[in-house]
C-alpha cells in the first residue's frame, strides 16, 4: 500500500461531538447537548504546540431547543452552513455563524444528505442543492443565498439513511434499502439490511443500522449483516440496483463508513478503522483509533499538521530534545498534510490525514532504497513550495549522505551531504582525529537525521569493523584502515572546503565558519607540504571568521612562512615583520621559507612602515646587511612624507647603545651627502678613531696591533707599505681580528679623505695609543702640517721608504698611491718642501749603507722636487761624484732648460716692444 493514515488528535474541547464539517479555515461542531460551535484555524500561533495548529473558539450557540444537532453541511460557495437539529433544518450565515433569520426553516426532517446538480432553470448564479427526508417523503431543495425552494419528491416513508447521486437516491428504513429516482419518481427494491430478516425487531438487531455511500458516480456501497454472523458484508450497487464487483468483509458491522481516494474506511465497534480497497475489494490496513465514535467527512481539504512528520523534520539540539523554537513554524509548515476524515470521541476530535511523502521516502532509506529514494524525492518536491521543497530534500539528502558515509561510499556521502547543506559540525562529530566544538546547545539538525547519526560510529571504528569482519589478516586490515581513514579526512576536507566557499560568497555570516576553519586548517596542515601548498593558498584567500585560531593552528604546526603570508595580508605588519627577523636569524625554521629576505624585508618596510616599524626593523637591517639597510632608509629619508630622516636616524643612534650601528649610518651618510656638514664629517672621524681605541682595550687586540708594529721594523727591504700592511688582516684575519682590522681601514681612509675635520682633537685620541696606530699619527701629522714628525715616524722607525714618498708626493695628506690630491698647485708647492724633508731624514738614519742607498734613490727618483743648492747642502762630502750622477745631470738639464726658458722670453718680449715702436711710426707718418 502507498499510504497509512496518521490519527492527529486536535485541542478541540467538545463533548459529544454528533455533527462536523469544516474548510480550511474553520470547523462546524455540534453536540449531544445542543451546542453549536465554531472554531478558527489559527496557523502562525507563535505560543501553539509545534506539533498542531491553534483553534480558538470563534462563536458558541445552542440549537433550537437545545436538542442534539444530527447534521452539519458547509455550503461554502452560498456562504451558508444546513444545521439539522430537533428534526428541523436551519440555516447560518457565514462566516458571522449566525442564525440566516431571512431563510425559511424546513421541519419534520429526519436527515438531510448533499443533492445532486438539478437540471432547472434559476436565475441565481450561485445556489446548493440538500435532499432531506421527512417521516413520509424524500425532497430535494433549492437554497440560494435567500430563499429555500422545492425541487423534487417521492413518497417514501421511514426513511433513516440515503445518499445521492444525479437524480438517484440509494434510501434505507430501518429494515431494507431502495433506489428511488427523484426525477422519473420510480423505486427499486433491493434487498434487506439484516440478512434473512425483513422486519426484524429486538435488540440484537439494534447495531444493523443501514450504511450507504457512492465510491463513484454509477455506483453505491450498502451494508449488510447478520447477529449469526461475526463479520458484515458491503455490497456493490449499481443505478440500476445490479450488484456489481466483489463483496467487501467487514471483521464487525461498521459505525459508520466513509468513501477518500478509492478507499473504504469503516468505523468499527473495536474503535479500530478497517481500509478496505474499492479495485480489489481487500482489506489494506487496520488503524487503532481508541476513544473514536464516529467518523465524518468534511466539505473541503482540511490542512493538518502530521506529527510523526514532525519528528523527523523538527529541528533540534544534537544533545538534547530540546526544539529550536525559531525553527518551529518551518517544521509545522513542512509537516502540512490535508485530508477530509475527522474521528470523534469522548472529548476529542481527530483528523485522520495520509502518512506524508517525507515519511515515505524516510522508510524507503530505511529499507536501503536510497537511489529510488533521491529520485523520487526530486521529482515530488518539484511542485511543492519553495520552503518545504528545501526542508525535506535537505533531510533527505542529508540522510542518505550519512548513510552512504556509514556504507564507506565517500564520494557518494560527499554530494549528499553537500546537497543536503548538512552542518559541517555534524560530519565532524564523527571524527575522532579532527578539532571538535561544543554543540551541545548551538548545533540544530533535523530529529530524523539525529536519530540516524545516534546510530553512528566514529568513522574510523566503523572502517576498523568494516573491515576486520571481511579481513582476516591483520596487517592488511591495518593497512586498509589507514588507506579508507585518508580517504574520509580527504572527503571531509572537500565537504569542508566547498561549505566555506559558499558561505563566503554568498556573504552568509555563520558561527559554524570556525568550526569549519579549524578542522579544514588542521587536515591542510597534516598533508604533505608540496601537495598543501596550493590549498593552503586557496584557504587564505577567503576571509577568516577566526583570525587568531588560524594564527595559533600556524604557530603549533610551526608554519612560520605561512603565518607571515597571513600576517601581511592582513596587515598586521609589525607580527610578520619579526617572524621574518626570526626566519632570518635562525632562531625559528620552516622549510617553505624561501631563504635571506633582507631585500624583501626592505621593500615590505618601503610599502607597509611606520615610522616606529621602520626604526626597530632598519636598525636590525643595518645590522645584519648594512647595504640593504642603507638603502630603505636612503628611500626613507627621501619620502616628502616620512618623519624618519637621517637627522632623526642619527640623533637616535648617536644616545643609543649601539655605537657599531651609529657608526655605519654616519659613514654612510658621510660618503653618499656631496655637501655633508663639517661636523658630521668630523663627528664620523672620532667616532671612528674612538671604536679603534675602544677595541685596544681588548689585551688580544692590542697584543696583535704591537705584535704587527713589531713585525714591520723587522721586515728587510724591499716590504710592503706600512699601512697595507697593517690592513691585511682584512683578508686573513678572521672574527673580532677581522672587524678591528676593517674598523682601522675606515679611520684610515677618512683620515685621507678631502673633507674638513679636527685633526687635533682625533690625534688626541690616536695618542692614547701613540706606539700602536702609527698609520693614524702619520696621517694627522700631515693634517696638521707636523711633516717631520710623520716622516720620521716612517723613515726611522718604520723605515717605510715607498710610503714616505708617497706621503710627499701626495702633499701629506695621504699614504695611498691610489690618492690624488684635488688642490694640485697647493701639492706641487708641497712636494718642493716634503721631498728636501725626506732626504734629510734619509741622511740622518745611522745605518750608512741603508742612509747612502736611499738617499741615492730619492735623488734620482724625486729630483725634480729638489733645489740643487740645498741637495749640495745636505749630502756628505764623502759622497763621490758618481752617486750623484744621475742628480747632477738631471738638475743641470734643468738648468739649462730654466736658462732656455728665460732668454726666450726675453727674446719675445723684445720683439713684442720693436714691433709696438714701428706701429706707432706707421701711424705717425
Amino acid at each position: 500500500m502507498d499510504r497509512c493514515y496518521l490519527l492527529q488528535q486536535q485541542q478541540l474541547l467538545a463533548d459529544g461531538v454528533t455533527a462536523l464539517d469544516a474548510d480550511d479555515s474553520n470547523v462546524f461542531l455540534g453536540t449531544e447537548s445542543g451546542q453549536l460551535l465554531r472554531f478558527v484555524i489559527h496557523r502562525e500561533d507563535p505560543d501553539s504546540e509545534a506539533d498542531s495548529f491553534t483553534y480558538l473558539l470563534a462563536s458558541q450557540q445552542d440549537s433550537i431547543e437545545n436538542a442534539p444537532v444530527k447534521s452539519i453541511l458547509l455550503l461554502a460557495h452560498i456562504q451558508l452552513v444546513a444545521v439539522l437539529a430537533n428534526d428541523v433544518l436551519s440555516f447560518y450565515t457565514l462566516p458571522e455563524f449566525a442564525p440566516a433569520s431571512h431563510l425559511r426553516i424546513i421541519k419534520d426532517v429526519q436527515g438531510v444528505i448533499w443533492g445532486s446538480s438539478l437540471d432547472v432553470e434559476i436565475s441565481e448564479e450561485a445556489y446548493a442543492s440538500l435532499t432531506v427526508f421527512t417521516k413520509r417523503k424524500v425532497r430535494q431543495l433549492l437554497i440560494t443565498s435567500d430563499r429555500v425552494k422545492l425541487a423534487r419528491e417521492v413518497e417514501y416513508a421511514g426513511c433513516i439513511a440515503a445518499c445521492q447521486r444525479g437524480s438517484i437516491v440509494c434510501a434505507a428504513t430501518k429494515h431494507s434499502y431502495d433506489l428511488l429516482d427523484l426525477q422519473e419518481k420510480a423505486r427499486i427494491q433491493l434487498f434487506p439490511v439484516v440478512q434473512g430478516e425483513a422486519e426484524p425487531e429486538g435488540p440484537q438487531f439494534d447495531k444493523f443500522m443501514p450504511r450507504i455511500l457512492s465510491p463513484s458516480a454509477s455506483e453505491f456501497l450498502v451494508t449488510s449483516g447478520s447477529p449469526e454472523m461475526p463479520s458484515a458484508l458491503g455490497m456493490f450497487v449499481t443505478m440500476e440496483g445490479d450488484i456489481t464487483r466483489g463483496t467487501l468483509m467487514f471483521d464487525d458491522y461498521p459505525l459508520s463508513l466513509i468513501c477518500v481516494n478509492e478507499k473504504i474506511l469503516a468505523l468499527m465497534p473495536s474503535q479500530k478503522i478497517e481500509v478496505h480497497n474499492i479495485m480489489n475489494q481487500l482489506k489494506e490496513l487496520t488503524i487503532e483509533v481508541p476513544g473514536m465514535t464516529s467518523i465524518f467527512t468534511t466539505s473541503e481539504d482540511v490542512d493538518v499538521v502530521v506529527k510523526e512528520n514532525l519528528k523527523l523534520i523538527s529541528l533540534v539540539n544534537l544533545e538534547e530534545n530540546e526544539k529550536w523554537t525559531s525553527s518551529l513554524d518551518i517544521a509545522r509548515r513542512a509537516s502540512v498534510a490535508t485530508t477530509r476524515i475527522v474521528l470523534c470521541g469522548s472529548g476529542s476530535v481527530s483528523f485522520l490525514p495520509s502518512a506524508t511523502e517525507l515519511m515515505h521516502l524516510d522508510e524507503i532509506l530505511g529499507n536501503g532504497g536510497l537511489e529510488q529514494c533521491i529520485k523520487r524525492a526530486a521529482a515530488f518536491y518539484k511542485k511543492r513550495p519553495e520552503e518545504e521543497a528545501y526542508h525535506c530534500q535537505a533531510y533527505v539528502h542529508q540522510k542518505a549522505g550519512l548513510l552512504y558515509f556509514n556504507q564507506l561510499l565517500f564520494d557518494d556521502a560527499l554530494d549528499h551531504l553537500l546537497a543536503g547543506d548538512l552542518d559541517p559540525r555534524i560530519l565532524l562529530s564523527l571524527f575522532r582525529t579532527l578539532p571538535q566544538s561544543d554543540t551541545s546547545t548551538q548545533l540544530k539538525l533535523y530529529k530524523g537525521v539525529r536519530k540516524q547519526l545516534s546510530a553512528m560510529q566514529p568513522i574510523e571504528q566503523t572502517i576498523r569493523s568494516t573491515l576486520e569482519s571481511t579481513v582476516d589478516d591483520p596487517a592488511t586490515v591495518t593497512e586498509l584502515c589507514t588507506i579508507l581513514e585518508g580517504q574520509a579526512i580527504e572527503m571531509c576536507r572537500r565537504f569542508l572546503t566547498k561549505y566555506r566557499t559558499k558561505r563566503q560568497t554568498s556573504k552568509l555570516v555563520s558561527d559554524v565558519l570556525g568550526p569549519v576553519e579549524a578542522a579544514l586548517l588542521h587536515i591542510l596542515l597534516s598533508m604533505d607540504r608540496g601537495e598543501a601548498k596550493p590549498k593552503l593558498q586557496e584557504f587564505f584567500q577567503l576571509e577568516l571568521a577566526n583570525i587568531e585560531q588560524s594564527i595559533r593552528y600556524l604557530q603549533q604546526h610551526y608554519r612560520w612562512w605561512e603565518l607571515l603570508q597571513l600576517l601581511t595580508r592582513l596587515a598586521r605588519h609589525e607580527e610578520a615583520l619579526s617572524i621574518w627577523q626570526q626566519l632570518m636569524e635562525g632562531t625559528i625554521s620552516d622549510q617553505d621559507y624561501p631563504g635571506q629576505g633582507f631585500r624583501a624585508m626592505k621593500d615590505y618596510l618601503i610599502q607597509h612602515g611606520t615610522d616606529d616599524l621602520i626604526w626597530r626593523f632598519g636598525i636590525w637591517l643595518l645590522q645584519m646587511y648594512t647595504d640593504i639597510g642603507v638603502e630603505l632608509f636612503d628611500t626613507v629619508d627621501a619620502s616628502p612624507n616620512s618623519a624618519t630622516t637621517y637627522t632623526s636616524l642619527l640623533d637616535k643612534l648617536r644616545t643609543g647603545d649601539d655605537r657599531g650601528i651609529f657608526l655605519k649610518v654616519l659613514n654612510h651618510v658621510v660618503a653618499s651627502s656631496p655637501n655633508v656638514s663639517i661636523a658630521l664629517s668630523n663627528e664620523l672621524i672620532l667616532t671612528l678613531a674612538e671604536q679603534v681605541t675602544s677595541k685596544l682595550s681588548n689585551s688580544s687586540l692590542s697584543n696583535l696591533a704591537t705584535e704587527t708594529v713589531a713585525n714591520y721594523r723587522q721586515m728587510r727591504a724591499p716590504k710592503m707599505p706600512f699601512p697595507m700592511f697593517v690592513l691585511e688582516n682584512r683578508l686573513s684575519g678572521s672574527g673580532e681580528v677581522r672587524q678591528f682590522a676593517e674598523l682601522r681601514a675606515r679611520l684610515i681612509d677618512r683620515l685621507q679623505d678631502d673633507a674638513q675635520y679636527d685633526a687635533q682633537a682625533v690625534l688626541d685620541v690616536i695618542l692614547q695609543n701613540k706606539d700602536i696606530l702609527l698609520a693614524e699619527r702619520i696621517i694627522l701629522y700631515g693634517r696638521l702640517g707636523k711633516h717631520a714628525e710623520a716622516l720620521k715616524i716612517l723613515v726611522r722607525d718604520l723605515k717605510d721608504f715607498d710610503s714616505a714618498e708617497v706621503y710627499c708626493y701626495h702633499g701629506g695628506v695621504s699614504l695611498s698611491s691610489l690618492r690624488i690630491g684635488t688642490q694640485k698647485l697647493e701639492i706641487l708647492e708641497m712636494r718642493h718642501t716634503l721631498f728636501p724633508m725626506l732626504l734629510q731624514e734619509c741622511l740622518n738614519l745611522p745605518d750608512v749603507e741603508l742612509r747612502y742607498s736611499q738617499g741615492v734613490a730619492l735623488l734620482n727618483r724625486w729630483s725634480s722636487y729638489m733645489k740643487f743648492d740645498d741637495v749640495l747642502t745636505l749630502i756628505p762630502d764623502e759622497w763621490s761624484i758618481e752617486a750623484i750622477a744621475s742628480f747632477l745631470q738631471v738638475s743641470l738639464s734643468h738648468l739649462a732648460a730654466e736658462k732656455r726658458d728665460v732668454q726666450i722670453q726675453r727674446s719675445l718680449v723684445r720683439l713684442q716692444a720693436r714691433r709696438q715702436t714701428q706701429s706707432k711710426l706707421i701711424r705717425l707718418q
